[in-house]
């Protein structure tokens, strides 16, 4: 888990032994996957979506904490823990996937993030914990402790000079109306799909 991409993850661990997945077009190509064996792992991953309260730049700090307690019981109570993601969370590279981190087994997250998490339950909401970041609500959305052996065929796909020139030119295009206009609403104006890296 959290080894694959998020899309091949999902689906691969959604299966069982012998299943045949795609074909799936990823990044490098088109994906054919088998799935050979599976077993327990010797180590525990968790998937947690959190909500940032960042420090930095604020004077008032008492007000964040306050915040970051009402929305822990919003969220406690059974709000939608992912729009109140999208609308408080500090965090760049999660809040627009509704504060989806992901899989990560342990030494992936600062200690005081991980300690909370591994000793939650799937589907309870903890926190604000402190770390060097700020405030975090942490809702634990996943544990396992499965492997997968599996086995790939990969078929790249490789774009041809024209299609590459036309590529280039639509991105030099959004480039130059993006400087004038709101990034997403351009790309998505232009029938783009945004997507943010996630921080590892």
């Amino acid at each position: 888990r959290g080894e694959l991409t998020p899309s091949l993850d999902s689906v691969v661990f959604a299966g069982k032994v012998g299943d045949i997945i795609g074909p799936r077009l990823e990044p490098d190509g088109y994906h054919l996957t088998k799935i050979l064996d599976e077993r327990k792992s010797s180590k525990e991953v968790v998937r947690a979506s959190h909500i940032l309260f960042s420090f930095e730049g604020e004077k008032d700090t008492n007000a964040i904490k306050a915040k970051a307690r009402e929305i822990a019981a919003e969220a406690r109570a059974g709000k939608d823990f992912a729009a109140l993601a999208r609308e408080y969370s500090k965090d760049p590279g999660s809040a627009s996937r509704g504060g989806d981190l992901g899989w990560f087994a342990k030494g992936r997250m600062v200690k005081e993030f991980e300690n909370a998490t591994f000793r939650m339950k799937v589907g309870e909401v903890s926190g604000p914990i402190r770390t060097q970041f700020g405030l975090h609500i942490i809702k634990l959305t996943g544990k396992d402790n499965r492997e997968l052996k599996l086995s790939s065929i990969v078929l790249p796909v490789t774009a041809s000079s024209q299609t590459k020139n036309d590529v280039f030119e639509r991105a030099r295009d959004f480039a130059y109306n993006a400087r004038e206009s709101e990034f997403t609403k351009e790309a998505q104006s232009l029938g783009f799909e945004v997507k943010e890296t996630q921080v590892q």
